[in-house]
Parts: C-alpha cells; structure tokens; sequence
C-alpha cells in the first residue's frame, strides 16, 4: 500500500495571492532536485510542504498567540493536497480553538504567515548585507568585524 493512499485526497481553496505564491516558493525550493527541510521535516512534495507550514502556524499560534492580519480574497483556487491522520488531528484542533473556520482558511493563514515571516527574513539579510557592503567601502575593517563577531557569522 502507497503512502498517498493512506492519506485523504482533499482540493484547498486557497486565495489567488497566495496560490501565486505557493507556486513561486515551490518552484524556488525545486523539491525535485535538492534536499528540502523544513521545521526538521524532509519536504518532497507540495503536501509535504502545506503539511509542514500548516503545523508550524498552529503550533505558533497555540503556543504564542499568533496574530492574523489576513485579508483573504474572494477568488480563489484549488490546491491538491493529501492530508494524513496526524494533520488532520492538528487541523481539527486549530478549528476547534478558532483558528480557522475550515481547512482552507488555515492553510490560506498559515501560508499568508509563512510568506509574511520570509519576507521579514529577507529584509533583515538585505539590511544586514547592506551594512556590510558599507563597511567595506569605507573601509572600517575593524568595524566590520566587530559587527560580524557580534552577529555570529
């Protein structure tokens, strides 16, 4: 018997922003060529993924409260997906403690709060590597590597 098969076979309707997104970030992580973890879990699929940052938000949320800011759209699109008995649980559980309303808007939440804390990422690595690009340019060396020593790099 499949792995695919002891799973639930379900469609996500996800909004149209994060759909395109969901794509982008897929084809970014090309799961068909390289290693992918995420929250210490081997992503090889595009449910293994939803799997993942579905669980991570959840578990954020219980634990510190995650705030939603999500505006969804009305459009929306369809995701394969294939969810397991454990998801399913922690999914249950979300709705339960008000989360969501349904599969679909947790997992337009969740990848609405995965791209948001990407983004943030990005920005922090994009200011950081400005300020270095500064400091050599200046050529305050010592400088540099203080702040490098600081930073742990």
């Amino acid at each position: 018997m499949s792995p695919k098969s002891k799973n639930r076979r379900l469609n996500l309707r996800v909004s149209l922003p994060v759909y395109n997104q969901l794509k982008a970030e897929l084809q970014f992580l090309d799961l068909d060529s390289r290693l992918t973890w995420i929250e210490e879990t081997h992503i090889l699929t595009c449910s293994d993924f939803l799997r993942s940052t579905i669980a991570a938000f959840v578990r954020r949320y219980l634990d510190q409260g995650v705030v939603i800011e999500a505006e969804l759209d009305a459009e929306t699109t369809s995701v394969p997906f294939y969810l397991d008995r454990t998801s399913e649980g922690l999914w249950n559980t979300a709705i339960q403690q008000g989360i969501a309303v349904s599969y679909n808007q947790l997992a337009d939440f969740a990848l609405l709060d995965y791209f948001d804390r990407q983004a943030k990422i990005a920005a922090s690595l994009r200011q950081d590597a400005l300020l270095y690009k500064n400091q050599i340019l200046s050529g305050n060396l010592s400088e540099l590597r203080r702040t490098l020593l600081e930073t742990s790099i």
